[in-house]
């Protein structure tokens, strides 16, 4: 068993580093720390702080001072708090609680930001309104009504809101026949009831925000701060509620634009610390080069430090390799050892990674991995070779990569779910159809799109309250002060009562959420309120929501009895009818609580992670555009041409994905390739070998 003696001199190397990384926090010398994969950046990080802890704990404590220290996710965040201990003088969190946190104090100038926000809003609602209607053959009949018919039909609908959504699962000739009762003087406007639909939730999207304004004006009750709850990634803007994207933005305003925030956070937290800072979003980067510069402006000193590593950005919203153009001036510190894999493996990284940082293991007894590229077999073949041989392994669960999302969801048994979503209008186009890995896939529950969100919510409260080890509590959202006369009994009763939410299919599960909404009590009513999120809890309303977030401002022309909003409904009830068990298989992947011993990722899925049996399905690329599909291929194809000198420029998002995929191997590697033949092949049995 290798990876144990650690090499005498690579060790005093490696306390070399540690002590130029404390010569900078002792000179408050902000820096950017990179190091390459399975390097012990996070180990460097909690080493940073404890030397800080020691050094200048008695100073913060005696101004009371704490050390911040922010993260990617909360698993990143409770891992730092486990290897730390408990520290008064430190906090640890992500980016978003900690922002909030320091924002969230200042309500008079987050609703002057909030009022601009949703001023934006309704003119982008407004203007795409308006330019639907003049651009739009099929919204003539709405473009020749005067201007005082258009506000007696805006009215009117808004009146009939209830009976709108009632009537919403309907087809388009029930919903036709079913609504126009309701609006006799414009039934005319219903001859493309799909243009219709669209047009009613714009016109309740501009009237929700004119609304929001008002009572923000006249300051009424409800419409006086501005909340953020981590629990949502979607903005409700005129319920007076942000999202996470929009507290960045929120964020970073409020700090570039109040210099006495600049320097409470100063005075507050002298050294702030940033794990995996190449994820690290634009807007916190940005806050962060203010907060240095305005420290030295008024003599007190911020250390900044940013721990991580620029080859491994792999997602669009990360700082990645651009963390000095954003943050110029950072002393940059660099660490070559690598304390995860074997030899073996480091080899293959080194020759992906062309950046001049060449990794070394740490242990004089790295050598005892396997690299192989299974040039002409299938993934079938392989992946039972792989069972048998690593059978033996101290962890013979075998980890399988692939590039594709689809082939990943067939394999986990969700295909039935990918591809509702991937036939959904909101990813068809352009950059969204990338999103789909990341809103559908995602490991990170807080990145997930408006509609899977909506469902892993679901999904969380039926397993929840199915699983007996589960604390009632934990299914009580938001504020427990709220609920009333909370006791032990109270508790049983609220399960007793979520546990009529059962039924073969996702649609019977949510009809049972809204019978047992209508008859639970008022402690049940809000825990589903909270869980759906929705303006009312009714079965139509739940699919209308599906309906616009799935295929949000798609209409077009009728085509004999054919509505696309019929359409739409369609791809909503596949969804309500697919076998609740599938939903389990998406919501455990979401989970990462597979059973399985083969266990299968996405590439993107598998960032910070690491694994001793790797089986890794490299092909030519993947999405709409014609780049995106060879993506892969080119960067390999160009290889022999690219050098350590030389930039990766168009490369740089293969490189970076090969990288990451490729060093959580901790011991054994496999590789196929499925894709064209030719070059490719050679390149690759050059690099895994």
């Amino acid at each position: 068993m290798g990876l144990n003696n650690i090499d005498s001199a690579k060790r005093k190397q490696e306390d070399e580093i540690a002590k130029e990384l404390f010569s900078h926090i002792d000179k408050k010398q902000s820096l950017v720390f990179n190091a390459g994969a399975g390097a012990g950046k996070t180990y460097a990080l909690i080493e940073s702080l404890r030397y800080v802890i020691k050094r200048y704990g008695k100073i913060l404590e005696e101004n009371n001072q704490q050390i911040m220290c922010i993260t990617y996710t909360n698993v990143a965040a409770k891992h730092i708090k486990d290897q730390l201990g408990n520290s008064r003088r430190v906090v640890v969190s992500t980016i978003h609680e900690r922002l909030w946190q320091l924002i969230a104090p200042y309500q008079e100038q987050l609703l002057l930001i909030h009022k601009e926000k949703v001023e934006a809003e309704l003119k982008k609602d407004l203007f795409t309104l308006e330019e639907d209607i003049e651009s739009e053959k099929i919204f003539k009949v709405y473009r020749e009504l005067s201007e005082d018919d258009r506000r007696i039909f805006d009215e009117t609908v808004w009146e009939r809101k209830e009976e709108f959504y009632q009537g919403y699962d309907l087809n388009a000739a029930s919903f036709r026949n079913f609504y126009k009762t309701y609006i006799p003087d414009y039934k005319h406007l219903m001859s493309n009831v799909g243009y219709f639909k669209r047009i009613v939730t714009k016109i309740y999207a501009i009237r929700q925000n004119r609304e929001c304004l008002a009572k923000m004006n006249s300051k009424e009750f409800g419409y006086r701060k501005v909340e953020y709850n981590a629990r949502y990634n979607q903005d409700r803007l005129y319920r007076m509620r942000i999202s996470h994207d929009t507290l960045l933005e929120y964020g970073e305003k409020m700090v570039v634009q109040y210099p006495g925030l600049q320097q409470i956070i100063i005075d507050k937290y002298p050294y702030i610390f940033i794990d995996e800072y190449q994820d690290t979003a634009e807007e916190v980067v940005k806050i962060m080069a203010v907060l240095e510069n305005r420290g030295k402006e008024i003599g007190h000193t911020a250390f900044i430090g940013y721990y991580g590593d620029s080859v491994q950005s792999i997602y669009d919203y990360g700082v990645g390799e651009r963390i000095l153009e954003k943050h110029p001036g950072l002393k940059e510190v660099y660490k070559p050892f690598n304390r995860r894999s074997y030899e073996e493996i480091i080899t293959v990284a080194n020759k992906i990674r062309l950046d001049g940082l060449r990794q070394e293991s740490i242990f004089a007894d790295c050598k005892g991995g396997k690299v192989e590229y299974c040039a002409g077999y299938s993934f079938d073949a392989v992946l039972e070779k792989c069972i048998k041989e690593w059978k033996n392994e101290a962890d013979s669960k075998i980890h399988c990569f692939f590039l594709k999302n689809e082939e990943v969801a067939e394999k986990v048994g969700i295909s039935d779910i990918y591809n509702v979503f991937k036939g959904a209008k909101a990813y068809t186009t352009g950059l969204n159809y990338k999103q789909l890995n990341t809103e559908l896939l995602s490991n990170d529950r807080e990145k997930l799109g408006r509609a899977a969100a909506f469902l892993y919510r679901i999904l969380k409260l039926y397993t929840d309250i199915r699983e007996e080890e589960t604390p009632v509590e934990e299914i009580l959202y938001g504020d427990i002060t709220k609920y009333v006369n909370l006791n032990i009994q109270k508790l049983k009763d609220i399960k007793q009562q979520l546990m009529g939410i059962k039924g073969n299919t996702l649609g019977d599960i949510i009809n049972k959420i809204c019978e047992c909404y209508v008859h639970g009590d008022v402690n049940v009513k809000m825990i589903i309120e909270a869980v759906l999120d929705i303006e009312k809890v009714t079965y139509p309303y739940i699919i209308a929501f599906l309906v616009q977030a799935l295929d949000s401002n798609y209409v077009q022309e009728e085509d004999g009895e054919t509505n696309i909003e019929d359409m739409n409904l369609d791809r909503v009830k596949q969804l309500l009818a697919i076998d609740i068990k599938v939903f389990e298989k998406w919501f455990y992947y979401v989970e990462r609580k597979e059973q399985d011993e083969i266990v299968y990722h996405t590439y993107h899925g598998t960032k910070g992670l690491e694994f001793e049996n790797v089986l890794i399905v490299i092909e030519d690329g993947f999405g709409s555009s014609a780049e995106d599909r060879v993506f892969i291929r080119k960067f390999l194809e160009n290889y022999d041409s690219l050098n350590e000198k030389m930039p990766i420029g168009e490369y740089k998002k293969a490189r970076n994905l090969l990288y990451v995929v490729v060093t959580r191997a901790i011991k054994n590697l496999r590789v196929i390739y499925e894709g064209e033949s030719g070059i490719v092949e050679d390149i690759l049995a050059k690099i895994f070998i």
